[in-house]
């Protein structure tokens, strides 16, 4: 259950696609989502998985990095669905009346993929917190089992007493297709081609929301480009496009700053190898997709300390001061000056991490085996 599914790619849709077309293999799965707005409930099939897509109305929230949606019919989807174990992954989307309905025909599961709010704003993090103090606590506590995708996203948001039955099941990578390719690779080629991407590059992956700290990776690349000539390649869409397209205009990067606009999971890999740098300067930042994409591709990483990533990327990369362009600039600096075969060794050890610890495999039998222990109980 999630308000979002394929063919959205935000990091919790592409966790709940890459562990259930695996499952599916051996159990069935329905996947409850939304539709699209004006489109009345319909069922289909992807990847061997039965998609539930009900009718929906989006709510706009100011200063809100989504929508908040109102689902038609999830209680009636729930029975429906008669499924041994219900499998929530956004809980600031669900009543307790549906925990309810759920309690009533099978076992509860939450993952924590968005942990408590913190350093995003005083709107999101009050609001966030009087959430969870009101609803999402309970539904936590009314849960047979708890996973989170980091240390940090449960430490921060479930409640002490169920801490000892919490499990962490980190995100995976698709280490197969974010690998490292030449620069004569003909897609990567066309890439910079297109861009114009004969200088240093950095890359920064994400929704365009203020909690994914571009604006900062911005002003920092002001300071960089007084030194030498250097492009930043944002990846992502969302509310903030015109704000930060204004701010390089303002800071006199307009040409330096490139939007890309979301790109798909298919050409991703060539644009991370299209860059040398990987830079991500979020305040708030559970798990990194994008930073596991980065490290399995072998792109050298520069990110802020906050939240999951230093558990992401333990010592392969560089680390910045949260909401620190000055920080960020002094290791962008340090990082484009790096020993190269340094550089190339730090990185091929962050591969090798992706491929022991986030394989899509492994993540999704741990999942098996934490759902199955639960059905048995």
């Amino acid at each position: 259950m999630n308000p979002f599914f394929y063919p959205y790619s935000g990091g919790t849709e592409t966790v709940i696609l890459e562990v259930y077309r695996r499952l599916a293999k051996k159990h069935q799965i329905t996947v409850v989502t939304s539709n699209l707005p004006g489109e009345d409930r319909r069922v289909e099939e992807l990847f061997g998985i039965e998609v539930v897509r009900l009718k929906t109305d989006y709510i706009n929230i100011p200063k809100a990095p989504l929508p908040y949606l109102k689902m038609y019919g999830v209680k009636e989807a729930i029975r429906q669905c008669g499924a041994d174990i219900y499998h929530i992954n956004n809980r600031f989307q669900y009543t307790l009346g549906d925990v309810n309905e759920i309690k009533k025909n099978g076992k509860l599961a939450i993952t924590i993929h968005n942990s408590l709010p913190q350093n995003i704003d005083l709107l999101t993090d009050y609001g966030g917190f009087l959430y969870d103090a009101a609803i999402g606590r309970r539904i936590i506590g009314n849960a047979d089992l708890i996973t989170g995708v980091s240390t940090y996203a449960i430490r921060t948001t479930v409640p002490k007493r169920h801490l000892g039955r919490s499990h962490v099941v980190y995100n995976g990578v698709d280490y197969r297709a974010f690998v490292r390719r030449g620069r004569r690779d003909a897609r990567v080629k066309k890439i910079r081609d297109r861009f114009g991407l004969d200088s240093s590059t950095l890359i920064d992956v994400g929704r365009l929301v203020p909690q994914k700290g571009h604006a900062y990776l911005i002003n920092a690349v002001r300071h960089v480009s007084e030194r030498l000539d250097v492009k930043l390649l944002i990846l992502g869409d969302g509310p903030q496009y015109q704000y930060l397209k204004n701010l390089s205009e303002r800071v006199g990067l307009l040409d330096s700053v490139l939007f890309a606009g979301k790109v798909g999971h298919d050409s991703a890999p060539y644009y991370y190898n299209a860059s040398d740098l990987f830079s991500l300067q979020s305040t708030y930042e559970p798990a990194s997709v994008a930073l596991l994409e980065a490290l399995s591709s072998e792109i050298f990483c520069a990110v802020a300390r906050t939240g999951g990533m230093p558990e992401m990327m333990g010592k392969c990369g560089l680390y910045t001061m949260p909401k620190n362009p000055h920080s960020t600039y002094m290791k962008i600096m340090e990082a484009l000056d790096m020993d190269r075969r340094e550089k190339r060794r730090l990185s091929a050890e962050g591969r090798r991490m992706m491929m022991a610890v986030h394989d899509w495999g492994k993540i999704s039998k741990q999942y098996e085996t934490l759902f199955c222990s639960v059905c048995r109980d």
